[in-house]
């Protein structure tokens, strides 16, 4: 969930950058002005789809940042030259943010294990809840609840 930590740093949370049926995780946040999201690891995303978000964000040295310490900056700018909404659909639970002619999805919930790659029918099964259904159940509401309160928590914050 978003937390408000102090005056220097006004929000951050964990997050999700999606591209199609695979994301990055990592954590954006708010501090002096500036809107950044720093990636924790690769997420699922292979080797060639994190040189093109390197090329779409115009950030060169994400791979090699990603090679090297796991970690890497995606975006990070004045909250006033990102471009930010939240879409209905996304019910709360992620935004777009427009940096440089480029459009990041967030998400501020984890994605469903089984949603990010779908290499086997018994993936497949478990990701349409044929597996499991009844255990996984209460864990996702859970889930979508501190994702949404999250999204609505930095709706307030940069749309105010």
């Amino acid at each position: 969930m978003a937390t408000a930590v102090n005056e220097a740093t006004l929000m951050q949370s964990p997050a999700w950058l999606l591209r199609g049926v695979d994301n990055l995780p990592g954590e954006m946040k708010l501090a002096a002005g500036r809107l950044s999201f720093t990636a924790h690891g690769r997420g699922s995303l292979g080797k060639s789809q994190l040189e093109k978000l390197a090329r779409d964000a115009k950030r060169p040295d994400l791979v090699e940042s990603m090679r090297s310490t796991g970690q890497g900056v995606v975006f990070d700018l004045p909250l006033a030259e990102a471009t930010i909404s939240f879409p209905w659909y996304y019910f709360s639970g992620g935004c777009k943010v427009r940096v440089d002619g480029f459009q990041h999805k967030i998400s501020f919930g984890e994605p469903t294990e089984g949603a990010s790659r779908l290499d086997s029918p018994e993936d497949l099964a478990f990701f349409v809840g044929l597996h499991d259904a009844a255990g996984q159940a209460g864990g996702d509401l859970r889930e979508a609840g501190h994702m949404r309160a999250s999204g609505k928590a930095w709706k307030s914050r940069l749309l105010a």
